[in-house]
């Protein structure tokens, strides 16, 4: 059973005087399976933290899922605390008292049926009913690794401390318009490196060799890979964020990267800029499938229309960002789809929409998807 009702706000919009206010379940409810926990949120809230009779369970921003199956049916306290972006002391808290009342023949939410193995992953419309991480694991066979360097890399899962930390920063250095594709992002999975970019394509709707072609542009499939040196100071600490800077740092494989005075700011097979995107570190260095989790859970993010309001800014000016995404949503196919898809690779790159090096990028990657040259 699934217990699901509107979300209360959405992104990061003011909605309240108070930081959190629960308003489902509500005080007293019954609840079963799956709850998806709401609230209204004050605007100045990164992230929540949702708690069972004291205890942590999960963190996030809103809504929150809670498997009541977790605990034994009887009441139980479920609050909720709140915090600004990097905080770790709460500002806010709303707790109600929720009767757990579960079947004992059906303790947990089912699948109706088991998957079936997808052969091929392609790109999906606007805001698509996007898979769950088991659904995609489920459809994904088994492949052996073609890229025994990432190894050590690929069997690494965030741990909950890293996820937390990972949505106390916020998810994303930029603004913007909605945060529920980075909110998804677990990196929980592991497998070849192939299956790894198997499974990100699957759980964001996105064509798996453009993954693989992105990927071998930018490094060539090294999850170990450090990029963009930078040797000065300013480009290597960003606020209280100085973890690349200066330092020696040691990968999961037993590699040692180190830049005395400096840094690389980009890291993993997709050269994700840590130096912006920092609330990542250090999980996108060490496992394979949080940095794909990441990376294309911010391309579909771009997709779906979340950077209206960077592109929208003076300094973005002239772009058809609105323009494509509409056209996306409303006429879909073939070329609108292509047309996002490419233009939120490009993106990646240049932080533009099909500005010159953007269409530089996109070239790059396209050519590398028609002539697979990766290890198979």
């Amino acid at each position: 059973m699934c217990i699901t009702l509107a979300i209360a706000t959405a992104g990061r919009s003011p909605a309240a005087n108070l930081p959190v206010v629960l308003t489902y379940p509500t005080n007293g409810a019954t609840v079963a399976g799956l709850v998806t926990v709401n609230m209204t949120l004050s605007s100045s809230i990164w992230w929540t933290q949702l708690y069972i009779d004291g205890v942590p369970q999960v963190a996030g921003y809103n809504p929150l899922t809670w498997n009541s199956a977790t605990v034994a049916n009887g009441k139980h306290t479920l609050g909720v605390r709140a915090y600004l972006k990097n905080g770790v002391t709460p500002i806010g808290n709303s707790s109600i008292l929720v009767t757990v009342a579960n079947s004992s023949a059906t303790p947990t939410p089912t699948p109706s049926a088991t998957p079936t193995p997808v052969a091929y992953f392609s790109t999906l419309n606007y805001w698509a009913t996007l898979p769950s991480d088991s659904q995609c694991a489920a459809e994904i066979v088994t492949t052996p690794e073609t890229q025994p360097a990432n190894a050590a890399f690929n069997a690494i899962e965030p741990t909950s401390a890293q996820l937390a930390a990972y949505a106390a920063g916020g998810y994303n250095d930029t603004y913007v318009n909605d945060y529920t594709q980075y909110e998804r992002v677990d990196g929980k999975y592991t497998g070849s490196t192939d299956m790894i970019m198997r499974w990100a394509a699957c759980k964001y709707g996105i064509d798996e060799n453009v993954v693989r072609a992105q990927g071998w542009v930018e490094s060539g499939w090294l999850q170990g890979a450090a990029g963009d040196p930078h040797s000065a100071e300013s480009t290597c600490v960003n606020g209280s964020f100085d973890a690349l800077y200066n330092t020696t740092i040691d990968e999961p494989d037993g590699s040692v990267v180190s830049y005395p005075g400096g840094c690389y700011q980009s890291w993993s097979i997709w050269q994700t800029k840590v130096y912006y995107e920092w609330m990542t570190w250090p999980e996108i260095m060490q496992s394979t499938a949080f940095a794909a989790d990441y990376r294309f859970a911010d391309t579909r993010a771009c997709m779906d229309g979340a950077y209206t309001s960077y592109f929208a800014s003076s300094a973005q000016q002239p772009n058809t960002y609105a323009t494509d995404v509409a056209n996306y949503k409303n006429i879909g196919g073939t070329t609108y789809t292509d047309q996002v898809l490419w233009g939120c690779i490009g993106f990646h790159y240049s932080g533009a929409w099909y500005d010159s090096g953007a269409q530089s990028y996109i070239s790059d990657v396209k050519s590398v998807m028609a002539s697979e040259p990766w290890p198979q």
